[in-house]
């Protein structure tokens, strides 16, 4: 590498015809190398070019090469393939160059047997090089996973190339080739052996581009053809063509036909033009792909299903959450005339209940939190004084929107609690609605009930107190269902007015009545 810079060796004639070098390691300095890569503009075209006016035959097969161990922090980069740094220096001071190298009679070229052959192997070939005589190149064994670039246009770099070398690659597409092919009128044919790669398939498209190449051939004989439903186009085309031509290509083709499967094993080693549909599982494709939606809308049918049977069994459930967790009131839901009604609630309880009553159920339902407080009425509290008992009873029955019986076994056994559950009954039948709200405290045989209070119980739904949505039924069952409309109206008349300017707001303010009946509460 001493000579890349010196200009004095541009002075020897070229006389080298014949050059190989095989299974050969090079060991490189790794500062000197770095200095080159770095320095790519000022290397000379003698150490470029090497013998370029007489060579016809470069071999190098099965090279690698062994850097130094000197460690410098230049040197990382170029160490690793990989590294975007060291290919772009390296083409930066290949593009540089002020030459061109022209390798005149040079007819063969063989660069196989290398694992190290990097990826752009093909530009850095043919940059600044012309090979207007090169008729075979072998690029067998280099681990190819794909067609390198500039080679897609291989004709255009080798005008007279015969034999282009891919075997024992990893290439799994030639699509890429099969749109280009020879551009001059030269007869010659040329040859693209594509034979022991990765190819498993061969579409139509690409049986279709072989009519375009009528000087190359594309061998991809010996592959790992997999007969599965991806073939079916190739089978189809040869049972509806001349299996021995292809538009024009006589002859170069017919081994189209002899194909064959290397996968799955139940067809190995049959000629993959000789299949069936069925053998090919097209027909459990196609089942496959009916299944998919049929699986899909019954998944779907199901979950419907499911979810109309949770809605019917749980409909009240909703209602009630929707309402006392979202405050939304579903429609068809029963509003009531409670005008003149002083409280939403009556409770009526047995003395042995009021310590529950009054340090639970009264707190929860006059201080909720985050809604609206009820107006309870409580016998020791709400009675008037001096007024009988019995006439303080219907007043407050009366007077409620709804009565809250608080049953228990002493509920039962108190002839006062039990006059109150009838007046609340007999209201309830006046009034044609649900005024009752039953709230058992413990578990009650029904022989332990009154006649008509079992009648109620029967009829109506109760709550029991360690029920885990208690609050829920309560609330909702007081709510007045009218005030939540009206508040529902309200905030849509407030939402449609916000944009307005402030004298539109007081001219379009709702009617004072919403006030009223926040104040009834």
């Amino acid at each position: 590498m001493a000579d890349y810079f010196n200009a004095e060796i541009n002075l020897i004639p070229d006389t080298l015809v014949y050059y190989a070098i095989t299974d050969s390691v090079f060991y490189v300095d790794s500062g000197y190398f770095a200095h080159i890569i770095k320095n790519m503009q000022y290397i000379t075209k003698s150490a470029k070019c090497g013998p370029e006016k007489e060579l016809m035959i470069a071999v190098n097969r099965n090279i690698s090469y062994a850097f130094n161990k000197i460690v410098l922090p230049a040197l990382e980069p170029i160490k690793r393939e990989e590294s975007p740094n060291a290919a772009r220096a390296f083409h930066r001071g290949m593009s540089r160059a002020a030459f061109t190298c022209n390798y005149t009679k040079l007819i063969e070229l063989d660069r196989s047997v290398d694992k190290n052959l990097g990826s752009k192997h093909d530009s850095v070939l043919l940059q600044n090089s012309e090979f207007p005589a090169l008729l075979v190149f072998n690029l067998s064994y280099v681990l190819l996973k794909e067609l390198p670039g500039k080679l897609d246009d291989w004709r255009l770099y080798f005008p007279r190339m015969k034999y282009l070398d891919l075997t024992h690659n990893k290439i799994s597409d030639f699509k890429s080739v099969l749109d280009y092919g020879i551009k001059t009128e030269d007869p010659s044919m040329g040859t693209l052996d594509l034979r022991y790669n990765n190819i498993t398939t061969i579409t139509l498209k690409q049986l279709r581009s072989l009519q375009h190449h009528k000087y190359v051939k594309v061998d991809i004989r010996d592959n790992p053809f997999v007969c599965d439903c991806g073939m079916r186009d190739f089978v189809e085309f040869f049972r509806h063509k001349n299996n021995l031509t292809i538009d024009g290509a006589v002859g170069q083709y017919t081994y189209l036909q002899d194909l064959e499967c290397q996968k799955p094993e139940v067809v190995k080693g049959r000629k993959i033009v000789g299949l069936t549909i069925h053998e090919l599982g097209c027909d459990l494709e196609t089942t496959t792909l009916l299944a998919a939606p049929i699986i899909i809308l019954c998944v779907i049918v199901v979950f419907l299903i499911v979810f109309i049977i949770i809605i019917i069994k749980y409909r009240k459930e909703i209602v009630i959450l929707a309402f006392t967790r979202l405050h939304i009131l579903l429609p068809c839901q029963r509003v009531e005339d409670n005008a003149g009604k002083k409280f939403d609630a009556f409770v009526s309880y047995s003395q042995h209940d009021s310590d529950w009553v009054l340090k639970t159920l009264v707190p929860g339902l006059e201080r909720p939190h985050g809604l609206d407080p009820f107006k309870l009425c409580l016998h020791q509290r709400d009675f008037a004084v001096g007024t009988a008992i019995a006439e303080n009873i219907v007043n407050s029955v009366e007077t409620s929107r709804h009565t809250i019986l608080v049953i228990s076994r002493k509920f039962l056994e108190s002839e006062w609690c039990l006059m109150e559950f009838r007046t609340a009954f007999h209201q309830s039948l006046l009034e044609k609605k649900k005024h009752l709200i039953l709230v058992t405290v413990e578990q009650l045989a029904p022989e332990e009930l009154d006649a008509d209070l079992k009648r109620c119980m029967q009829t109506l739904t109760y709550v029991n107190i360690n029920d885990r949505l208690f609050w829920d039924k309560i609330i909702f069952s007081l709510s007045d269902k009218r005030k939540r409309n009206q508040n529902v109206i309200f905030f849509k008349n407030i939402k449609r007015f916000a944009f307005r300017d402030r004298k539109q707001q007081q001219i379009n303010q709702p009617q004072p009545e919403i006030d009223n009946n926040n104040d009834a509460k």
